[in-house]
């Protein structure tokens, strides 16, 4: 019986040391998946992709068999099922497997991550590290971007540190371009502009590093061109701002209305998305609102096609060729709009998994965001004096839920989450408004940030159910809560 009961130990032990290694080993996978063909046979790449979730039947395993809790269950569990279960389906009757495959390498690759994450303990009891992981490969983006692109080196004003194109630029090819920089660039730019004009309560010297990486994802967002992902950044300004500052709204609503003015005017309408399409019409062979238009029109029509399993990954721009639906002499390789680009790809029921996807980051974010965690010390101290019952003289007893029962780390924690919140926030509404005209960051090298961010959400959601915080650890909710109890605004 012991030795049975020390083996079954042994077991466990073992389970979840191999277990804690499952994002590294993704990352092992990264280069396969990003580069296919480079370092291995193209034909290998179906093979990559199933060895993304080769820590998934482990962890059954260690169900049936160690009796191990490694599953941590999340509101995203019941959409990411169901968007994997589409993206079956469309690998399963793609006319072009091969093609297929690689664009789902791209895909999988940050879905495979981002779950790996969220049951990764390291990251449950630090969700900060997802952020710093995306702030990193924000830094790595922003130095390298430029000498990849090649070709597109001189749109971006480097093109004397890329004499011509090289061997990396045929390996890229169209899958980064300046478009891909400028949505890639959002989620660390937002990220760091929220930490950067964080409340008072979060200052710290690292405040200026945030600052400066800042500044630097902006100037090099400047240099892209990439005019949609110029106005998701605006998006997610104004969205981070709003969270910062509540009162600049009633600064914020005349702009506002004056902006709804223009585009109600005759013209506004197109002069907006020819300034916000992409780059210059003469230099891509037309990218204005009626070029646009035809790109939609023939997405609907290949949505129309294969309206339950979808065209199939990365096939939109062979069929577009196929039928003879050209813009000019430019051949959309996307729908250039997220939403329809994954209605071609996945059909109706994949894009409703994405949606279910998008609704679930959503919903934890509003939950994030409900209520601002315990701003000031003094807000302890406050509570403590309105809630004192004892007689005339003596020390007023400190309400149980206040931060001064609460250790320094605790409440750092909590108000960092928070921020981070924020930044989430701005990023995903900037995805999505840069998603109305492009689908930069779908079936193509930087397509995992999209998933890293929304991993960043659900475990900040997550670490907030099991935070010491009156709202969300007693289940009160904010207009029962009693007198003194109340969160002051920044």
């Amino acid at each position: 019986m012991m030795r049975h009961t020390a083996r079954q130990a042994a077991l466990r032990t073992a389970i979840l040391r191999i277990l804690w290694c499952e994002p590294f080993w993704i990352a092992l996978l990264a280069p396969s998946l990003l580069f296919p063909g480079r370092f291995w046979v193209a034909g290998l790449q179906p093979l990559w992709v199933l060895l993304l979730f080769a820590f998934w039947p482990l962890r059954l395993l260690a169900v049936r068999l160690g009796g191990l809790r490694t599953f941590r269950s999340s509101p995203l569990d019941l959409a990411l099922a169901a968007f994997l279960a589409a993206l079956g389906v469309a690998l399963a009757v793609s006319p072009a497997p091969a093609s297929s495959w690689e664009a789902a390498g791209y895909l999988l690759l940050g879905v495979a991550a981002a779950a790996a994450l969220i049951q990764w303990p390291p990251a449950q009891r630090r969700p900060a590290l997802v952020a710093w992981i995306l702030l990193a490969v924000g830094v790595a983006i922003a130095a390298v971007g430029p000498l990849l692109l090649g070709s597109h080196a001189d749109k971006l004003g480097l093109g004397f540190l890329v004499p011509g194109s090289g061997s990396w630029t045929g390996t890229l090819d169209e899958t980064v371009n300046p478009n891909v920089l400028g949505g890639a660039l959002l989620v660390p730019l937002l990220l760091s502009l929220a930490l950067a004009v964080g409340p008072r309560w979060s200052r710290q010297p690292w405040r200026w590093v945030w600052a400066m990486l800042f500044v630097a994802f902006a100037a090099e967002l400047l240099l892209t061109e990439c005019r949609g992902a110029w106005l998701g950044a605006a998006a997610g300004v104004v969205v981070i701002l709003l969270l910062r500052w509540p009162r600049s709204i009633w600064l914020l609503l005349p702009l506002g209305g004056l902006t709804a003015a223009v585009l109600l005017s005759a013209g506004g309408i197109t002069l907006v998305f020819d300034a916000f399409g992409g780059a210059a019409a003469p230099a891509r062979g037309g990218d204005g609102l009626a070029d646009r238009v035809v790109i939609w029109q023939a997405a609907v029509a290949a949505i129309g096609r294969q309206p339950l399993s979808g065209l199939g990954l990365g096939l939109f721009g062979p069929w577009v060729t196929q039928h003879g639906l050209l813009v000019s002499t430019t051949i959309p390789l996307h729908a250039h709009n997220l939403l329809l680009q994954v209605a071609a790809d996945l059909g109706l029921g994949g894009l409703g998994a994405y949606l279910a996807v998008l609704l679930a980051s959503g919903g934890m974010l509003v939950a994030l965001l409900r209520v601002r965690p315990l701003h000031w010390r003094r807000h302890g101290r406050e509570s403590s004096r309105r809630s004192s019952s004892g007689p005339a003289g003596t020390a007023p007893a400190a309400h149980p839920h206040s931060v001064q029962h609460l250790s320094p780390g605790v409440v750092h924690r909590l108000r960092l989450h928070w921020t981070l919140a924020v930044g989430s926030a701005g990023a995903l509404v900037a995805l999505l408004v840069h998603g109305l005209v492009d689908a930069a960051l779908w079936g193509n090298k930087a397509g995992a940030l999209p998933w890293l961010l929304i991993a960043l959400i659900c475990l900040l959601f997550l670490a907030q159910q099991q935070a010491p915080h009156p709202t969300y650890a007693q289940g009160v909710r904010p207009s029962r809560m009693p007198p003194g109890e109340d969160l002051p605004r920044s």
